[in-house]
């Protein structure tokens, strides 16, 4: 009898073996097909460059821009530059999807075309092996976030509101790679000695972002961004905080960033990021 419940436990114990490589097996091959993805993304987005094509920023390029996104310039650095043609940057800092969720620590990279708008962000979340992606080139955004790189729990893409809020990000974003604001798909309008509006025409869509300044750099971007891609997502208003600014590769950019959702005069923060690592071209 003893013998009989020794055999039976011993397989047991090789069946739920079985079980679990056979799991783990699944969830490798399945974050490694979502990392090759991701790679074939990076290529996509980056096919367009042309790396043999130069052009050093003058004074000249500059000047006749709105006074503080001219002083911004000529403190980021881009005078005697080249135009940024892609950005490469990790990001670090805490995340929550609710405001009563606790605080994670994503570990980010992202890859930024700036001459032919687009980028492929993507995450890694210590909740469940969480791993997420965004990618959005040529007009097109996609979105898919997976448990443990198999279960989908957001994938969304050929969709409008994400389109458009993809770019709403890029043009946010532009604090990154400065070059981008006298790229032929932006105009500036001045406002104050302290805020300058940019538009964005770009594949079809019109969006604006306000610039605030503060000593020659930019400290908050304000737009009004779809929050989502479902029937019931609005536009709300989206702030970038700047709060701190440190000098990679020879630019003078924001590291550390608060995004905060305002709806219903209800402000959310659910994103403190800090950049770890920054390279142009």
């Amino acid at each position: 009898m003893n013998f009989l419940k020794l055999t039976w436990y011993f397989k047991t114990l090789i069946i739920i073996g079985i079980i679990l490589l056979v799991l783990i097996l699944t969830i490798m091959i399945s974050r490694g097909l979502m990392n090759y993805r991701s790679n074939r993304n990076i290529d996509t987005l980056y096919e367009s460059i042309e790396s043999n094509q130069t052009e050093v920023i003058k004074d000249d390029d500059i000047n006749q821009l709105p006074e503080p996104v001219y002083q911004w310039l000529l403190n980021s650095g881009v005078v005697g530059r080249e135009r940024i043609k892609k950005v490469s940057l990790k990001q670090t800092g805490q995340m929550r999807l609710n405001p009563d969720d606790e605080w994670l620590t994503p570990k980010a990279n992202q890859e930024i075309n700036v001459t032919d708008p687009g980028f492929v962000w993507t995450v890694n979340l210590p909740m469940a092996f969480t791993k997420g992606r965004d990618f959005f080139y040529q007009g097109n955004g996609e979105m898919l976030i997976k448990i443990a790189g198999l279960i989908p729990i957001v994938n969304v893409k050929d969709n409008e509101k994400i389109n458009e809020s993809a770019l709403h990000r890029f043009l946010m974003e532009i604090c990154w790679y400065p070059t981008a604001a006298i790229e032929d798909y932006i105009h500036w309008e001045g406002i104050s000695d302290n805020q300058a509006r940019a538009y964005m025409i770009y594949q079809g869509m019109e969006i604006y972002a306000d610039f605030y300044f503060e000593n020659n750099d930019i400290v908050r971007v304000e737009t009004i961004r779809y929050t989502g891609a479902d029937e019931s997502s609005t536009r709300e208003l989206c702030i970038a905080d700047l709060i701190e600014h440190q000098t990679f590769d020879g630019y003078r950019v924001p590291s550390k960033i608060n995004i905060t959702w305002v709806e219903d005069q209800v402000e959310f923060t659910w994103y403190k990021l800090e950049i770890t690592e920054m390279n142009m071209n």
